[in-house]
């Protein structure tokens, strides 16, 4: 460093030569700070990225498991879907119903 701004760091030119130096090398290597709006625009971005995958995972899953569902319902349930329903039997009419009682 003091070959470069002197050995001197109480000279008055010390710290433009220092501040020419960083510049050059920060020109040199195209390094520029990003403003904090651009920091905090980027951060919210990733954020949202991350919220979205993570309900596409939420979603995939939940379809997952309803059709995982719906398919062990169908193969194990106790009478077959495509059969008729059974019906009680009919009830019996007599043929000649009792006289009613006079009144």
């Amino acid at each position: 460093m003091p070959a470069l701004a002197g050995a001197d760091p109480e000279h008055p030119e010390f710290p433009a030569r220092v501040g020419r130096l960083l510049a050059e090398a920060a020109s040199a290597m195209d390094v520029s700070p990003r403003p904090p709006a651009q920091v905090r625009a980027a951060e919210e971005q990733q954020a949202r990225r991350t919220v979205l995958a993570v309900l596409a995972l939420l979603a995939v899953v939940a379809l997952v498991v309803a059709v995982v569902s719906v398919v062990n319902h169908l193969t194990h349930s106790p009478t077959p879907v495509h059969a008729p329903a059974q019906q009680s039997p009919p009830v019996p009419v007599p043929a000649n119903p009792p006289p009613s009682p006079p009144r």
